[in-house]
């Protein structure tokens, strides 16, 4: 009995060396081959996969550190569906990568399980509408890209689905008209964009649609206003950029 045991003690561990042995594994030529582990600098696993001349291919699981699931790759060919995870479990992002690079309809969703924000990639840049949302499922921003550079309308609106403001990118610049409205649908501020910067008038209006005030800006700089007013426009790319999120990158 305790010869069988030894026996198998020794096969275990043969076993486990060989296994251990086969891990990480690249060919002659380098390329990435079979099963691979990679970890975070607390030894708990960040990635495992594997590959077949240098590709990756079936099922890739990541890991955040603390060791819960970020991200989910099924690879297809060329085509890895994936899927992100907050650390709580809940779904974070959806979409597909196509060479390494982002392509198809992205959806991205907030902590409160609800959808803030859909992007269209095409060979990893963005293209047509980009549209964020409202906890209710509402449209709440629209804005055009062209090869991943905002180019045509940005329009914001009210939960209700009025028309909040609208404007215009040129080549990645706020360009010419832009208007805000209150919430039953009367302008509130007419202006012009330079460059991304305000430039000539800029006119507000009260309830009556009179205008009640009027600044000139030159390249920017208000010729005639009081200080420390707050740009509109600053404070809507504020809101914007806490809908933006990191790129879920596919191993390397």
């Amino acid at each position: 009995m305790k010869k069988l045991s030894l026996i198998l003690l020794f096969h275990f561990i043969i076993v486990s060396f060989c296994s251990s042995q086969e891990l990480n594994k690249t060919d002659a030529k380098g390329k990435k081959q079979g099963e691979w582990v990679k970890t975070h600098p607390n030894g708990n696993i960040r990635y495992k996969g594997q590959f077949k001349d240098d590709k990756p291919y079936g099922t890739f699981n990541y890991y955040y550190e603390n060791g819960k699931p970020s991200i989910v790759m099924n690879y297809d060919g060329d085509i890895a569906r994936t899927i992100a995870f907050y650390e709580e479990g809940k779904l974070k992002a959806k979409g597909n990568y196509k060479n390494q690079q982002k392509d198809s309809i992205w959806n991205y969703y907030s902590l409160a399980e609800f959808k803030i924000s859909e992007e269209l990639y095409v060979n990893g840049k963005r293209q047509g509408k980009v549209k964020n949302f409202f906890q209710d499922g509402t449209v709440a921003e629209e804005k055009e890209y062209i090869n991943d550079v905002e180019n045509g309308e940005w329009i914001q609106y009210y939960e209700d689905g009025k028309v909040r403001m609208k404007s215009t990118y040129i080549n990645g610049s706020l360009e010419g008209k832009t208007y805000y409205y209150d919430r039953g649908g009367k302008k509130m501020i007419e202006g012009n964009f330079y460059h991304d910067v305000r430039h000539g008038a800029w006119m507000f209006f009260n309830e009556k649609e009179e205008i009640t005030k009027k600044e000139i800006y030159l390249n920017g700089n208000c010729q005639n206003c009081e200080p420390n007013l707050i740009k509109e426009e600053d404070e809507l790319k504020e809101n914007q950029d806490q809908l933006e999120f990191e790129d879920l990158l596919p191993p390397r």
